[in-house]
């Protein structure tokens, strides 16, 4: 796996070491039951990636591309065909999910230079498949949790509430994170090796994917940078993991002398990426230029470049040290005044609520802190009524100044308006083309639709060193 699996089939697991599982907990599950697994976890994984990418062509390439890879390994018969759909994100990203279904993001297929490069990303995730790492992960985390449950048998008493005992025991698997694996290192690299193997039957050389690895190390690094991640954090997440480094993966896979291009049938992979949808969707809204738009319910408003979106049914958006969330619900009749008097109560946690005016929309401001350990968490939060609806954003601020953030925050909520359909810019969209003589990087990166540095965003899209400059005919990818 690319990335790590969802926490969330983790602490599932915490229901089944207490008896919901078909089988023994800690024991490797069955196919059936591992797919039955897979059923019930699917729905809430695609919610938090962006659901499936509709695209007729891009489904039926990938479809293809699998069932060649497939057609040079051995598969066990209850897996066979896999399954592979795309997520509609633009974050590059793959999964082998528990039943044997393979995940490939619109993103890392955008990403690809060359067929190569993503046949060795499909490869890999059939390698977690034929070797049945999810079931022996599932089954592994299972033999994690229940040897905390046992550890902490004391604390857990019978007159202790069934959400507090999931409390503790959460608070314990988050203090020990590291030995909570998704897929363990030494999956990842025998995945690596099996991916070798099957790309080697199907007649791709096993460069792309080496040097498509690095590529991915360079732009999680730089999405890394953008929300503020130094390089001791990154190494500090990547200890905690449990993942393999890229250096190890690369030097495992013996790749590293064997970097070279390839171009297997690359017109019909640019031809797959050209058009493609850039754009993210999070809550039926999308974010362009610095700023949340929603055409649904016509609003707008500013959100700071340090705060990455993450999907979820509601906009989340996240920073090592803050989280902001912006919902829309339906209130019940006079909701503002009966919220307005709860928060003015002298019980209340949050001081001294206002209400304000905001572009011409009702709206009620209020925040909180209070000490957690060491730390100081800091809440702030606007409602605003739209009439039929209420929406609310909201900034939890941890380990950080709770007053040096609201300005932060302020300007964010303040931001908040009312706008009419054309004033929303249209979804971007990915392009492919091949150079012409006498185009410079510069000039394409100019007329490019990137958010921030423009030069940098295309250099990553397709994998270009600094200096370096595309030939006349060859492809280059780019955004409008």
């Amino acid at each position: 796996m690319l990335v790590s699996l969802p926490r969330l089939v983790a602490f599932a697991l915490v229901l089944a070491v207490a008896g919901c599982a078909a089988s023994r907990p800690g024991e490797v599950r069955s196919i059936a039951q591992e797919k039955q697994l897979g059923e019930e976890t699917t729905p809430q994984f695609l919610r938090e990636r962006g659901g499936v990418y509709q695209d007729g062509e891009a489904q039926s390439y990938v479809e293809a591309l699998t069932r060649k890879l497939s057609a040079n390994v051995s598969i066990p018969r209850e897996y066979d065909p896999i399954p592979i759909r795309i997520l509609d994100t633009n974050t590059p990203s793959a999964y082998a999910l528990p039943g044997g279904s393979i995940y490939v993001s619109r993103g890392i297929i955008a990403m690809a230079n060359t067929e190569a490069q993503l046949a060795g990303v499909i490869a890999h995730e059939i390698g977690h498949v034929i070797a049945r790492h999810s079931a022996k992960t599932v089954a592994a985390n299972e033999r994690f949790v229940r040897d905390v449950i046992t550890e902490n048998a004391d604390s857990l008493s019978r007159e202790t509430s069934e959400a507090r005992q999931i409390a503790m025991i959460e608070s314990e698997i988050e203090a020990r994170l590291g030995e909570l694996t998704s897929f363990s290192k030494e999956q990842e690299l025998e995945a690596d090796r099996l991916a070798i193997q099957i790309l080697a039957a199907s007649g791709y050389g096993s460069g792309g994917y080496g040097e498509f690895l690095q590529r991915l190390d360079a732009w999680q690094m730089a999405r890394a940078r953008a929300v503020g991640l130094s390089s001791p954090e990154l190494e500090k997440i990547a200890a905690r993991s449990g993942y393999p480094k890229l250096a190890q993966r690369v030097a495992a896979l013996g790749a590293l002398t064997a970097m070279r291009s390839v171009s297997e049938a690359r017109d019909t992979l640019m031809s797959v990426v050209d058009g493609m949808t850039f754009d993210d969707r999070y809550a039926g809204g999308f974010i362009r230029d610095g700023k949340y738009w929603s055409r649904q319910h016509g609003i707008v408003f500013d959100v700071p470049k340090n705060l990455s979106p993450d999907h979820g049914k509601h906009l989340r958006l996240l920073s090592p040290n803050r989280a902001a969330l912006f919902r829309i619900d339906d209130p019940k009749p006079g909701w503002f005044d009966e919220l307005s008097a709860l928060l003015k109560r002298r019980d209340s946690p949050f001081g001294n609520p206002q209400e304000a005016e905001i572009n011409g929309i009702r709206a009620l401001t209020a925040s909180a802190s209070e000490a957690d350990g060491e730390d100081r968490v800091s809440v702030d939060i606007t409602f605003y009524d739209l009439g039929g609806h209420i929406a609310s954003l909201t900034m939890l601020s941890q380990g950080v100044d709770g007053a040096a953030e609201r300005p932060l925050f302020d300007a964010m909520s303040r931001s908040f308006r009312r706008i009419q359909p054309n004033e929303i810019p249209p979804l971007r969209r990915y392009t492919a083309r091949r150079v012409q003589a006498g185009d410079s990087l510069e000039d394409i990166a100019r007329v490019s639709a990137f958010d921030g540095d423009r030069d940098e965003e295309l250099r990553l899209l397709n994998g270009l060193q600094s200096g370096a400059v595309p030939a006349a005919g060859s492809w280059i990818k780019s955004v409008e």
